[in-house]
């Protein structure tokens, strides 16, 4: 009787009470569920196979998460940076130098770190809200690097390392 009433929970009551929890999750979360793309996949793979060992991954928090996870790297903290630390990465993505940028990406991976600054819609849409706090987690089409961008441009600061339809690319500071 036990094992007949087990299979009809296992096979039929709880997949839809799993789905109807995500759907209610998706549907009522001001921040829904992380997900990503095939160009962030790829991106984590090749940072996984190419990236230093010591390398960190900085970048809008969720892309950071989603690295970190996929290529075995560490990151800033991800979703858990500090209001300092991203208020500093925000300045530094932000700057038209290319020079003060790298210094205060340096300050925040250490000197024993080799910098990986992730760029993607995600990050776009990050830089353009005035509040640190929010995060985007869904995948946001990049229409062109914008212009703050272009600071990364400056190869005596900074080296594209890999990019993956226009859609995120990973810079080495």
């Amino acid at each position: 009787v036990y094992i007949v009433l087990v299979l009809f929970l296992s096979t039929s009551v709880l997949p839809s009470s799993i789905q109807g929890i995500h759907s209610y999750v998706y549907a009522h979360s001001s921040q829904g569920l992380t997900s990503f793309a095939p160009y962030d996949y790829e991106m984590g793979n090749w940072l996984k196979t190419n990236a230093p060992l010591n390398a960190t991954v900085v970048g809008q928090p969720a892309d950071q998460q989603i690295q970190m996870g996929l290529s075995y790297r560490q990151s800033l903290g991800g979703n858990y940076m500090s209001i300092a630390t991203q208020k500093t990465l925000k300045t530094a993505l932000s700057s038209n130098n290319a020079a003060i940028s790298t210094c205060a990406i340096s300050s925040l991976v250490g000197d024993n770190s080799t910098a990986v600054v992730i760029i993607s819609g995600r990050t776009v849409w990050w830089m353009e809200k005035p509040n640190s706090f929010s995060v985007v987690y869904y995948p946001q089409t990049l229409d062109g690097l914008p212009p703050w961008a272009s600071q990364f441009n400056n190869t005596a600061y900074y080296r594209l390392a890999h990019q993956v339809d226009h859609q995120i690319y990973a810079y080495y500071a």
